[in-house]
């Protein structure tokens, strides 16, 4: 019989919980004890729950294999040494397969595995990963005294995991490790007798474009500045939108701050009002009533990196506000930019029924049937 090294322990009011992952077929033991002076009998009871394990990650053909045997801690980047962080050189285009671990009686002691991307011009970077464990990816700065996060995510077990941003030229780090739902002790996925395996494929393409149709407003702002922040700063400042036209701006979002742009506009009367929009950024367009001490959201939708996107909702007459910003807040800054953007208001006349004499008494009929009227007729 092999020892193994899962160990978790209650203290009369907590229950112990152990998970070993992918354990391959075979018999196993679960032995139970007391850990102090405790006199005997002790009462006890536990719940085994076993799930099958119906996925296998395989490495493809023509993917490129981690150097690092399971079970070592040599390409873990910024936890090993923040000055000369241990990499593994990345290439766009490529899938990386590698393996993770945690195999000890130490929570803190786990596998992370560091990819390093140089890009010599902007791109939009994409990192798709699967593996048998949940995981925790992140596209970061390249910087371990700096690590700004511009995509992040966690999957479960097998369930694919996307992460992409636009980012300028520059070096980035691409990183996985165990998810923080596995950050326990009772959380195991030794090396033996299968590793924990995971793929990575990374993709890069020239950033998309929003150009700006003929006719079009300009915004009139420029990038860093708060000429059209509306609620957002003091006094508030507004821009302008009417019925029909279609504005083009810039936004910015970095270092945890973003730009806003806020745009007035009045209706005279009840009308279906869409806002269309897109941009070089993940982007939210919305439209809110009321006034900065007391806004109402109305209607609003939000777009990846330059979708195309729209929201709709019958407004009565007044003045409300669109709002365009950034859903991100990093990784969008001035100098790598300015992010452009489209944005178009719509306003169409409702329709009203007919009041011609067929319509009117249509109308007629129908309420008198809600209100439960009915026309009795007297023999003659």
């Amino acid at each position: 019989m092999t020892t193994g090294a899962f160990l978790d322990c209650g203290d009369g009011t907590t229950n112990p919980t152990l998970r070993w992952y992918n354990m391959p077929a075979g018999t196993y033991y679960f032995p139970v004890n007391a850990i102090d002076s405790y006199a005997w009998p002790l009462d006890f009871e536990f719940t085994i729950s076993v799930e099958e394990v119906t996925c296998d990650v395989t490495c493809p053909g023509g993917g490129i294999a981690e150097v690092e045997p399971c079970g070592d801690l040599v390409n873990d980047g910024c936890y090993l040494d923040s000055s000369a962080p241990p990499v593994i050189t990345a290439t766009c285009g490529e899938v990386y397969c590698g393996t993770l671990f945690a195999d000890s009686a130490d929570p803190d002691i786990y596998d992370a595995d560091f990819y390093e991307l140089t890009l010599a011009s902007a791109q939009t970077v994409t990192w798709n990963i699967e593996s048998e464990i949940p995981v925790v990816a992140l596209l970061t700065k390249g910087d371990c005294t700096d690590l700004v996060v511009y995509d992040s995510g966690l999957t479960g077990q097998c369930e694919p995991l996307e992460l992409s941003a636009n980012l300028p030229a520059g070096n980035y780090f691409l990183w996985i490790e165990p998810s923080d739902e596995l950050d326990t002790i009772a959380d195991r996925f030794p090396c033996a007798p299968t590793p924990v395996e995971y793929t990575a494929a990374l993709t890069c393409e020239a950033p998309c474009e929003v150009t700006c149709p003929g006719g079009a407003s300009a915004e009139g702002e420029t990038c860093g500045d708060s000429t059209n922040d509306g609620c957002n700063v003091d006094p508030n400042v507004f821009g302008a939108i009417a019925c029909g036209e279609t504005v083009c701006g810039n936004l910015f979002a970095d270092a945890g701050s973003r730009d806003t742009d806020w745009y007035e506009f009045t209706l005279a009367e009840a009308q279906t009002v869409t806002v269309n929009a897109q941009g070089e950024l993940p982007l939210v367009a919305s439209i809110w009533s009321g006034d900065c001490a007391g806004l109402v959201f109305e209607t609003g939708e939000v777009g990846d990196t330059c979708e195309a996107f729209n929201a709709s909702k019958v407004l009565d007459a007044g003045t409300y506000y669109l709002f365009v910003a950034s859903t991100e807040y990093y990784g969008y800054s001035c100098a790598d930019g300015p992010w452009d953007y489209t944005v178009e208001l719509t306003c169409d006349t409702l329709e009203v029924p007919a009041t011609g004499p067929l319509g009117l008494g249509i109308l007629i009929l129908a309420i008198s049937g809600l209100l439960g009227f009915r026309t009795i007729r007297r023999k003659k």
